[in-house]
């Protein structure tokens, strides 16, 4: 771990979060700017700023270097070690000869050429007084990087749990076969030009319609669907493939990510939160722009969910009288 961390200096770190503090501030911009705009172009500003902060890092190899003046390094707290000469070769024992035992004065005495290569030589190298040898990843630098790995792990904690609740899910439903919605669910593809399958999904359990996968994406509805009508039909796959039309649940996942990594910057959650906003704007806009009216898709939804409050309170009533 220390060899890691000795690749990696604290300005490093300070680089990347300043970077990543900087992008937000340009994506909250463009969101302000873009006000009067439809909500897929906010829902675009957000995301585009969230996506490229997992790739940051990778980005500032590529990137004209900015770094940050006043960040220590490791490579500044590295002690300063003396560096010894290397050992003279050894010398080959010669019987003298009789001239070279008494030399003359002429040689015995120093040349012009000897006293400037010798002014040239650079001095030696030594340690400071006081100084003495650390290792190389100081205590508080690995306290920093465990304190962020520990950030991290939390943060993809709920991520995995709803993965794991999500799978679960999945194993628990059964596969839509009925004409009827398969017949309405191949038109409203056709209408939004989406090209990839979607497979249609119906779950016993007491839960709002959601969508989940990127390449081979997938539609849950809960079983009591078939009792709703045609026009709520049609509303709510609408809308559920106006998320797979705009690959909502990829750059979520990609946002999930961006929040694990810079969990110590508060814009960056800011920003997965409008993107939640904004693309479930931008699914409704999709909808209307379908035909259908806004008060009566507002009554749908009103009607959706307060019919799945109403089930939870009774299952719930169930399970305390059981």
């Amino acid at each position: 771990m220390l060899s890691l961390l000795a690749l990696v200096s604290v300005a490093d770190f300070v680089d990347v979060a300043a970077k990543s503090l900087a992008i937000m501030l340009a994506s909250a911009l463009s969101a302000i700017l873009l006000h009067r705009a439809s909500a897929a172009r906010r829902h675009l500003a957000w995301c585009l700023g969230v996506i490229s902060l997992p790739l940051l890092p990778l980005l500032s190899y590529a990137l004209p270097a900015w770094r940050v003046s006043w960040a220590p390094s490791l490579a500044e707290e590295a002690p300063m070690v003396s560096v010894a000469a290397p050992p003279a070769p050894q010398a080959i024992a010669v019987q003298p000869s009789p001239s070279d035992v008494e030399p003359s004065a002429a040689d015995s005495a120093p040349t012009k050429a000897d006293a400037s290569r010798a002014k040239n030589l650079p001095p030696p190298i030594s340690a400071p007084a006081g100084v003495e040898p650390q290792s190389l990843g100081t205590p508080w630098v690995v306290w920093v990087f465990a304190a962020w790995l520990i950030g991290v792990a939390f943060t993809l904690l709920p991520l995995l749990v709803g993965l794991c609740q999500l799978a679960r899910l999945r194993r628990g439903s059964s596969r839509v076969r009925e004409p009827s919605w398969l017949s309405l669910l191949g038109d409203l593809r056709a209408r939004l030009g989406l090209w990839r399958w979607v497979a249609l999904w119906r779950t016993t359990r007491t839960t709002m319609p959601l969508t989940w996968g990127a390449l081979r994406p997938a539609v849950l509805i809960p079983a009591a669907a078939d009792d709703w009508s045609s026009e709520r039909r049609r509303m709510v796959l609408l809308h559920e493939l106006a998320h797979i039309r705009r690959w909502d649940w990829l750059t979520q996942m990609l946002a999930h990510l961006a929040c694990a990594f810079y969990w110590f910057n508060p814009l960056v959650w800011i920003a997965a939160r409008q993107m939640r906003i904004e693309r479930e704007r931008a699914c409704d806009d999709l909808v209307l722009a379908s035909g259908a009216k806004a008060s009566d898709y507002a009554q749908e939804l009103l009607e959706l969910a307060t019919g799945l409050d109403e089930a939870r309170l009774v299952s719930r009533q169930s399970s305390i009288d059981g």
